[in-house]
């Protein structure tokens, strides 16, 4: 829940946290009360580094050995979207030191503004979705063979991403 949201409301989870306190011992929560102050942590680096980027960014930044395992999805991110990543990160390691950020390319959303024939919609999708759309940004016409190699992504899910685009109506396939 915590991961997936696009809005963050750290209250909210500190209350639900404390009513759950009520129930189990402390100890069994301390891997809840990390998870929480990786959430206020993230917004405070969020802050310390926006001025440095080329478009938002809001990261969740997480103690992977308090969390349970994600699985990611590795691909290629578009060139335009790493030039953010980067910063962020640069950001991120000049104010923790010694840490170093992972990004994990399988988790979290991106805003898009998509403008067809004149209509502009802004939609919330997975990176990868993002990355398989702004395939289109250099060519109009792309194999799911060629995406593939190009996002270094399995075939499997550059149909999947594809698909959902299609079934958006933002693109076709030809004959």
């Amino acid at each position: 829940r915590l991961t997936k949201s696009w809005n963050r409301d750290p209250q909210f989870e500190q209350r639900y946290l404390e009513l759950l306190k009520l129930r189990f011992s402390e100890g069994e929560l301390q891997q809840c009360e990390v998870m929480l102050k990786d959430m206020r942590d993230s917004e405070h680096i969020d802050c310390l580094v926006d001025n440095l980027l080329p478009f938002p960014i809001n990261a969740r930044i997480i103690s992977s050995f308090f969390w349970p395992k994600i699985e990611n999805e590795e691909f290629t991110m578009p060139q335009a979207l790493m030039i953010g990543l980067d910063e962020y990160a640069r950001g991120f390691e000049a104010h923790k030191g010694s840490r170093k950020l992972e990004w994990m390319s399988a988790v979290g959303s991106i805003e898009l503004e998509v403008e067809l024939d004149d209509v502009k919609a802004v939609v919330a999708v997975s990176p990868a979705h993002a990355a398989v759309l702004s395939l289109f940004t250099k060519k109009e016409t792309w194999t799911v063979d060629e995406m593939a190699a190009e996002l270094k992504m399995d075939k499997r899910n550059v149909k999947k991403r594809l698909e959902w685009w299609q079934n958006s109506g933002v693109v076709y396939a030809s004959a």
